[in-house]
């Protein structure tokens, strides 16, 4: 649900509720430079079974760093510290996972 600017509450399925500003966006990316447009910004769709956010004109954002903008933009980087760990091991455990003898 857009708010006030390039500002977004956003719903997770969980229950979770975030607030995300999404102005830095087209200043640290070109890719997102049309998103200063608030009638395309306002546009946003949830795409991807519920796993994307895209705008008509293209640009889209994982739910997954959607969450990290908002723990960043809240002070909360203990808990970004903290998934970006779990992130890690589950990569780490999914390399080391034996594979499959042909």
């Amino acid at each position: 649900m857009p708010l006030r600017g390039m500002e977004m509450q956003i719903h997770y399925a969980g229950g979770q509720e975030v607030r995300v500003d999404f102005s830095e966006l087209p200043r640290r990316f070109a890719v997102f430079a049309d998103l200063t447009d608030p009638a395309i910004f306002r546009r946003a769709q949830v795409a991807d079974w519920g796993q994307t956010l895209e705008w008509p004109s293209g640009e889209g954002l994982d739910a997954d760093r959607i969450m990290e903008m908002a723990l960043e933009q809240a002070g909360r980087t203990d808990t970004l510290a903290f998934r970006r760990w779990q992130d890690r091991v589950m990569v780490y455990r999914l390399l080391r996972r034996p594979q499959p003898s042909v």
